[in-house]
């Protein structure tokens, strides 16, 4: 417990210099996530035939989805850290799309069959504030299965499958 002025004084530099840091650290987290996300916006516009139009909805829907206004405080600071993962897993699937189509498709609609659930269970991306939190954990493991499928050399945050994001869904 703080009494005197000077314990206070102590105190509050301490807590200052801890804020300090974390403000440093999460600007620069969101300067490397914004430069990510040019990245993938350029890799886009590289994309020109008309057999990637798909996939390439599919990217600006996901990149619109992690990028909302507001994603700082909508993400918080602890999801913060993966989006550079997410946003490199985009980039990879950018550079073999031209070449293997067929398999991004097949990923995709593997994708997409998960998604469907997690709509059907009232998920949206982005999520509103006070979703429940069954939804907020499927959520977030869409974007890792995005990663098992479509990125696997960046590996996931925790395990992932269709069965665990069922699963996921069916706990109340």
């Amino acid at each position: 417990m703080v009494r005197t002025e000077a314990e206070f004084a102590r105190v509050r530099d301490g807590v200052s210099a801890v804020v300090v840091d974390e403000l440093f650290a999460l600007v620069s987290l969101v300067a490397k996530i914004l430069t990510k996300a040019r990245e993938v916006e350029r890799g886009m516009k590289g994309q020109n035939s008309l057999a990637l139009l798909g996939p390439l909805g599919d990217i600006r829907g996901q990149l619109a989805g992690l990028l909302p206004n507001g994603f700082i405080s909508g993400a918080g600071a602890e999801r913060l850290a993966q989006f550079p993962r997410y946003l490199d897993g985009i980039l990879d699937r950018l550079r073999t799309l031209a070449d293997a189509p067929g398999k991004d498709r097949t990923r995709q609609s593997e994708y997409e069959r998960m998604a469907q659930a997690y709509a059907d269970a009232g998920g949206t991306i982005p999520l509103p504030a006070g979703s429940a939190p069954r939804l907020v954990e499927v959520r977030w493991l869409l974007e890792e299965y995005r990663v098992s499928l479509f990125a696997q050399r960046l590996g996931t945050a925790q395990p992932v499958s269709p069965q665990r994001i069922m699963k996921a869904l069916s706990e109340k």
